[in-house]
């Protein structure tokens, strides 16, 4: 090659060079730039408190569960980077951005049964607990008492407990959350105006696959989707049982009390019983992915910023 063609092999490769250095530096500029335009990155962590519905400490199986369900009800709402840790007996959930809001309702806590229905009378008109107090913690022996009198099998105690209760249905219930489901029940309605007893619960919350809630036609239902072992065992009992009616209870109350139109094959029911949509948002969120086996009390949430470039 000729010392002509040499030089000018150099000078391209000399002038290409420094083309690459100047398309770096602008490059990282215009990255800097577009950095310092953007808001800073925000991170909230919420921790929870970790109950059992007994008040015992929670075990290790439950806190894993608990821990499970909460992910999966945030992966639904489509939250991205988000991580719950167990912290000892807390529960720490951290999510991009400060929408503590949304990170409560994955907390959210609730029982569903879904109960035959025995029997059911008016309940009397009583005064109404102030929904503005906040709500006791009963001791153990009233939670005994209550069990056994509105849990028994005993068909005596049964007629006796339809009655007491049916006096005091705008009562706080010292047995929200706590019926055994394998018992049956003597509860009143969420509106207070009737009391029912129930039979054994055919499928519980725990097997709730997915909930969501929605408006149709004015009015306000919350759609549920089971399991696969609890959409079968709906299937026969609703094959065998169209005509009467099964209640849906949350925490202990009845929401409502359908009559079975036809049978159910595929798992998946409709819930009314006047909610608003606001109500109807939370109740969701209370069973979407299964029942909590904990209850998980807000302690405190903190939001910090990602450090800038």
């Amino acid at each position: 090659m000729s010392d002509g063609k040499q030089s000018r092999v150099a000078l391209y490769a000399v002038v290409a060079g420094v083309i690459g250095v100047v398309a770096l530096v602008v490059a990282v500029f215009v990255t800097r730039s577009m950095l310092a335009d953007q808001p800073p990155r925000e991170h909230t962590r919420v921790t929870f408190e970790a109950r059992s519905p007994d008040g015992s400490p929670p075990s290790t199986d439950a806190l894993t569960q608990t821990q499970k369900i909460v992910q999966a009800r945030i992966d639904d709402l489509g939250i991205r980077g988000s991580d719950v840790k167990v912290d000892g007996k807390d529960v720490v959930i951290t999510v991009p951005g400060t929408d503590v809001d949304a990170v409560r309702r994955t907390a959210a806590s609730g029982v569903l049964y879904l109960r035959p229905v025995v029997h059911v009378m008016p309940a009397a008109a009583t005064a109404t607990a102030d929904p503005a107090a906040p709500p006791k913690s009963p001791d153990p022996q009233r939670i005994a008492d209550e069990k056994a009198l509105r849990q028994s099998t005993d068909q005596q105690i049964q007629v006796l407990a339809l009655q007491f209760q049916a006096t005091r249905c705008g009562d706080e219930d010292a047995l929200a959350r706590r019926d055994d489901p394998n018992l049956p029940l003597v509860t009143c309605s969420e509106d207070r105006k009737e009391v029912y007893l129930l039979a054994k619960s055919i499928i519980s919350g725990q097997q709730v696959e997915h909930a969501t809630h929605e408006q149709r036609d004015g009015d306000v239902a919350v759609d549920v989707a089971f399991n696969h072992e609890a959409a079968q065992a709906l299937a026969t009992f609703s094959d065998a049982n169209v005509g009467n009616q099964v209640a849906y209870t949350f925490d202990t109350r009845v929401l409502s009390a359908p009559v079975l139109q036809e049978a159910i094959p595929d798992g998946r029911i409709q819930i009314t019983g006047g909610f608003t949509a606001d109500s109807a948002r939370k109740f969701a969120d209370a069973v979407n992915r299964g029942t909590l086996p904990l209850t998980l009390t807000f302690e405190s949430a903190e939001t910090e910023r990602a450090p800038t470039a």
